[in-house]
């Protein structure tokens, strides 16, 4: 997008200010770049047909761009109007939400969302379009973030919290902690599910894992489940981590009034 305009009281020279999709704005004199000569603030050294130089300063790159030249204001740029801004700046959101990663979804559409912003089409058509980008960066960022994410994992002997009345595990969740201090569930045993199709079904998970998790819970504890004081639950792979290719289902024991254990269970026969 390019800005031609003349120095106040001037017939010459022709200056552009020309402003990328991305990047940073550039600035033409009679068709040749002139480089910054601030590193903090945008400003420019002109030079005019007597010799001389005078100082050219862009501000307002997101409300609407102005130079000022000898204290002169020349407005290169509609302004924007408040709802304007709030929707160019919208996707940011994602930044706080994902940190840098969340960052690079941001910027590009807050990019996108300055051009519609100052693009000629209506009012309506413009707010339709700005919102559309926004929810575009939002699909697109935690649709990234699902499938880089980590598939989290339980390993027999490892203690966890947070785990009652779950049939899935998250990353979070699946940190274990030491089986020395209070904990919620610690896991007995594992099995991988061999199927390859679409997801069967979290019932359908449960069913397959119940008598492996309690063949391994008399292995590990040393009673019977049934004989035993204590309670166990399946955690399954959830529809999103067995897309990931996630067969892997943990059988954990837990309390049977939901109380937290101190110490393994290993062999204790309670």
């Amino acid at each position: 997008m390019d800005s031609s305009f003349l120095l106040p009281g001037t017939a010459a020279p022709q200056i552009v200010v020309r402003r990328p999709a991305f990047g940073s704005i550039k600035v033409f004199v009679d068709g040749t770049e002139v480089k910054r000569s601030s590193r903090r603030r945008v400003k420019y050294q002109i030079a005019l047909p007597d010799g001389t130089n005078t100082e050219l300063e862009l501000s307002g790159q997101w409300t609407g761009l102005r130079a000022t030249v000898n204290g002169q204001q020349i407005q290169l740029e509609r302004r924007l109007a408040r709802w304007e801004l709030v929707l160019t700046f919208l996707p940011l959101v994602l930044a706080v939400i994902g940190g840098l990663f969340g960052a690079l979804f941001a910027i590009g559409a807050a990019a996108i969302n300055a051009r519609l912003a100052r693009s000629g089409l209506g009012t309506a058509i413009r707010a339709v379009a700005m919102i559309g980008v926004t929810l575009v960066a939002g699909g697109l960022f935690f649709g990234a973030a699902l499938a880089i994410a980590p598939v989290p994992q339980l390993k027999t002997g490892t203690c966890h919290n947070n785990m009652l009345d779950r049939e899935t595990v998250t990353v979070q969740s699946s940190r274990g902690v030491s089986c020395s201090v209070a904990h919620e569930a610690e896991v007995i045993g594992t099995l991988v599910h061999t199927g390859n199709g679409p997801f069967p079904g979290v019932p359908t998970l449960l069913t397959y894992g119940q008598v492996p998790c309690i063949d391994a819970f008399r292995s590990y504890v040393g009673v019977d489940f049934q004989a035993s004081s204590l309670d166990m639950v399946v955690v399954v792979p959830s529809e999103i981590t067995w897309a990931k290719g996630d067969r892997n289902i943990a059988c954990l024991v837990i309390t049977t009034d939901g109380s937290r254990i101190t110490g393994t269970v290993k062999g204790t026969q309670r």
